[in-house]
């Protein structure tokens, strides 16, 4: 396969990747680690502690009573193998 063709290939593959990327509210954020979470088996215990957090701080993200930061929800996409929305609202914007 020449080069050009290659390069074609990996662009499609990307903007077909792209059409079918959803951006999903922050507010479902709960609602999707819990569901990556019993799509992969795992009880909240069993979770929290892949995550090194407490089961009542995981409870709080999943009932959305509090959002994770950024570094928290980076380390639940690599535990649970899924993308989630950030948190885009810098300290700044809060004051």
């Amino acid at each position: 396969m020449k080069k050009s063709q290659e390069i074609q290939k990996t662009i499609s593959q990307r903007e077909s990747h792209l059409e079918t990327t959803k951006i999903i509210p922050a507010k479902k954020l709960g609602i999707l680690i819990s569901q990556a979470r019993t799509t992969k088996g795992l009880n909240q215990k069993q979770l929290s502690s892949q995550l090194c957090i407490s089961v009542q701080i995981l409870s709080r993200w999943e009932s959305e009573r509090e959002i994770p930061n950024n570094l928290q929800i980076s380390k639940i996409e690599k535990t649970l193998g899924i993308k989630l929305p950030r948190n885009t609202k810098s300290k700044i914007d809060e004051f």
